[in-house]
């Protein structure tokens, strides 16, 4: 119910309350009057008086007239009792009324405005209590919404500013190397230090594959921009997961086969099981985690192994290498930001954003992704999608 249509039907009540409590107050005087009042014809009294039928005989005589008040009177006190009755209960009401006012919609509109003025003044660490009545209940609760959001809002854009000075900071100095040896090359080219046109195509081939080295990390870092800031549009569909892992595979056989790397598909799959991802989003993850696994597998006898598998709710994306492992103490940072295990491996081609990447995809697909390493004996990464 609006607070004014309350407040005006308190005010009504309190007027009709008042008319009852006086009316009943000058009935209840009326009556009274009316029994006790010795003029509406009370009885004889004995009295001892000299007469006729000798001394000291009694005899019965009727009481003497005494002058009484009129009835009128009576009704005009009451009137008048009446009236008193009902300013005095309707003030005490209104007061009543004005007190629930003062703590329903007073108050807590002055405590509303004090906070208001700290929000405006940049403190949002003050909450605002959910009080009062009615519509002033429902705009504490609101302006206390607002308050969480709002601090909410500034603790994210203050997060997503130190990302993006780390995102800055990180690929400036990952960058540095390649971009330095390009202008190396370039410079021997220019000064004659190749002097062959064999030594020439060395340095020109040299240069070109650290600039496609450049445009990858430059890729990796708006991909990982965007799925940060949630502005990658996703296009889920059902798809076979046996068949679209097998094509996976073979995507990157050439890839393994130039780098002398066996990759092999293991396929636990009992039936068919349907999975529903982005195609072309979940592709690069795979591209992330098999390149990933190519670069530590074992340099003597390489093999990574897809393994699909299956559980009762879940299908299990795993790939296995046979590298040298991942200390412990590292798995919980390996899907961070530029995060790299071996610290002899910091300038390895890439721009340490490739599994990092792989988890906001994995994640944007309400998966879960997570590794287990034996140092000496290999990594395995694993993906759990939800079946279909």
């Amino acid at each position: 119910m609006p607070l004014t249509r309350r407040f005006f039907i308190w005010n009504m009540a309190t007027v009709l309350a008042s008319v009852i409590l006086s009316a009943w107050v000058s009935t209840v005087y009326i009556a009274v009057r009316s029994r006790w009042n010795p003029g509406n014809g009370g009885g004889a009294i004995p009295q001892e008086t000299a007469g006729a039928g000798g001394a000291g005989s009694n005899v019965i005589l009727p009481e003497p007239q005494v002058a009484y008040s009129m009835p009128e009177d009576i009704y005009m006190n009451a009137g008048v009792i009446g009236v008193c009755c009902f300013i005095l209960l309707c003030l005490a009401m209104n007061l009543w009324v004005a007190r629930r006012l003062i703590r329903g919609v007073i108050g807590p509109v002055i405590r509303l405005n004090e906070a208001a003025v700290k929000i405006s003044e940049g403190d949002l660490g003050s909450g605002i209590a959910v009080e009062g009545e009615g519509e002033v209940r429902e705009l504490c609760r609101s302006l206390e919404t607002l308050r969480i959001k709002l601090k909410e809002t500034i603790y994210m854009q203050e997060c997503y500013d130190e990302n993006r000075k780390f995102l800055l900071s990180s690929i400036s100095h990952d960058l540095k190397t390649p971009v330095t040896s390009i202008k190396g090359y370039i410079e021997g080219i220019i000064d004659g230090v190749a002097s062959t046109p064999e030594k020439v195509s060395q340095y020109l081939e040299t240069a070109r594959q650290k600039t496609i080295q450049v445009n990858n990390m430059i890729d990796d870092l708006l991909l990982y921009s965007k799925l940060d800031l949630e502005q990658l549009p996703y296009h889920f569909e059902q798809v076979d997961m046996r068949a679209y892992f097998n094509d996976c595979v073979e995507d990157h056989r050439y890839e393994f086969d130039r780098e002398g790397v066996e990759l092999e598909l293991v396929d636990q799959l009992q039936d068919p099981v349907m999975i529903r991802i982005d195609a072309e989003r979940f592709k690069r993850v795979m591209q992330n985690i098999l390149n990933n696994a190519l670069k530590h597998a074992s340099r003597e006898q390489g093999l990574v192994q897809l393994v699909l598998r299956e559980t009762r709710t879940s299908a299990i994306i795993e790939v296995r290498d046979n590298g040298p492992g991942i200390p412990e103490e590292h798995l919980p940072h390996i899907f961070e930001r530029f995060y790299r295990a071996d610290v002899s491996r910091s300038n390895v081609d890439g721009s340490g954003l490739g599994l990092a990447i792989a988890r906001q995809i994995v994640e944007a697909h309400d998966g879960r992704i997570w590794a287990t390493s034996t140092v000496g004996e290999g990594t395995r990464m694993m993906i759990s999608l939800r079946k279909y």
